[in-house]
């Protein structure tokens, strides 16, 4: 399977960075990064994540806090974006 991150995703990622850039630059780059590790550890377990209540065509993997939407479709898993107390909206 094959991994595929949308804009979206990398939109909110960027904005996650910036956030904790603020306080601490390391941290910032260290977070980042496992993000994009373990969104790409899900093509060897794409039903890892939990199923979203709001779509059953979408499952979620949480991370440090993280909510991951993501779509699987054939051998494609679209990472929709990220979101932590923040709403979000696959329309975003």
């Amino acid at each position: 399977m094959r991994v595929k991150h949308t804009r979206q995703f990398k939109r909110e990622l960027r904005v996650i960075y910036k956030h904790i850039y603020l306080s601490s630059p390391q941290n910032a780059r260290n977070i980042t990064k496992e993000i994009e590790l373990k969104t790409k550890k899900i093509a060897t377990s794409p039903f890892i994540g939990r199923p979203a209540h709001y779509d059953k065509n979408i499952r979620e993997l949480i991370y440090k806090g993280y909510c991951i939407p993501y779509a699987i479709k054939g051998e494609i898993i679209t990472v929709l974006g990220i979101y932590g107390a923040n709403l979000w909206s696959e329309k975003s």
